[in-house]
């Protein structure tokens, strides 16, 4: 199932479905997605979603989507892109 799943993923195209896919993912998981994946000029960012308890955001996401592997040790190496 995971090949499959894995395999499925590998096919989509970052604009209009990845992303997409990405932010019903989150959506799902009880999130609300403030910012969706756009055409035009998202300035780095594709989704922002947050979760709230209690009237309190207590999660944020912040989600750039690209579509090949990028290891950890290559975004280190881009300026402004920080771990949390």
């Amino acid at each position: 199932m995971n090949f499959i799943i894995r395999e499925y993923i590998s096919i989509l195209k970052e604009d209009g479905e990845l992303d997409s896919l990405l932010a019903d993912l989150l959506f799902e998981q009880g999130y609300t997605i403030k910012y969706k994946p756009e055409k035009g000029r998202q300035y780095g960012v594709d989704i922002l979603a947050f979760k709230k308890e209690k009237q309190k955001v207590v999660e944020i996401r912040i989600l750039t989507v690209k579509r090949d592997n990028i290891t950890r040790s290559a975004c280190v190496s881009i300026p402004k892109i920080r771990y949390s």
